[in-house]
């Protein structure tokens, strides 16, 4: 079952989560576009994205308050560290996803062929990018323009090496598997 696990940061504080059997690329940016857009449809909404974003439950509700229900499960530092440090020797579905609300920063690392790669971006830009390649259908059904969407994810983010990101900032092209 692929896993994925968030450092997210709102307020000058860090959390971490993990979430089971979800966390691919499009799922990630689906609900990122649901929590930034929420604020426009109830602009009495008084919580954050990134506290908006955690409360999600299982089934895709937006507040869910039962904690053992929710999407998103707490990691402690300590747990996040270690499976972090564990990472880029594992050949798995998991992810590592860093959303950094108060530096405006978006990182996806993923396993692929050559191993861990991570693209990084603005995250309100990665949001906007998704959010702008949707496409009407109908009045009730939409889809993504993946060509619109690669084009505009290629000018806005780097692409590489999950090591090289570290403190390297080369942009590396996208190829991204959809």
């Amino acid at each position: 079952m692929p896993r994925s696990i968030y450092a997210i940061t709102s307020n000058e504080k860090a959390s971490y989560y993990q979430t089971e059997n979800v966390g691919s690329l499009l799922q990630l940016l689906s609900l990122l576009r649901q929590v930034h857009t929420a604020k426009d449809r109830v602009p009495s909404i008084r919580t954050g994205n990134a506290e908006r974003l955690v409360l999600y439950s299982k089934s895709m509700l937006p507040i869910c308050p039962s904690p053992h229900l929710r999407l998103f499960q707490p990691l402690e530092p300590e747990k996040y560290s270690e499976l972090l440090r564990q990472f880029p020797e594992w050949n798995t579905d998991d992810r590592q996803i860093i959303l950094d609300y108060d530096n405006n920063h978006f990182s996806f690392t993923e396993w692929e062929d050559d191993g861990p790669v991570t693209m990084h971006g603005p995250l309100d830009g990665v949001v906007a990018a998704y959010a702008g390649a949707l496409r009407k259908k109908s009045s009730t059904q939409t889809y993504l323009n993946e060509k619109v969407f690669i084009a505009e994810m290629d000018r806005i983010c780097e692409i590489g090496p999950f090591e090289s990101l570290q403190g390297d900032k080369q942009a590396f092209g996208m190829d991204l598997q959809l």
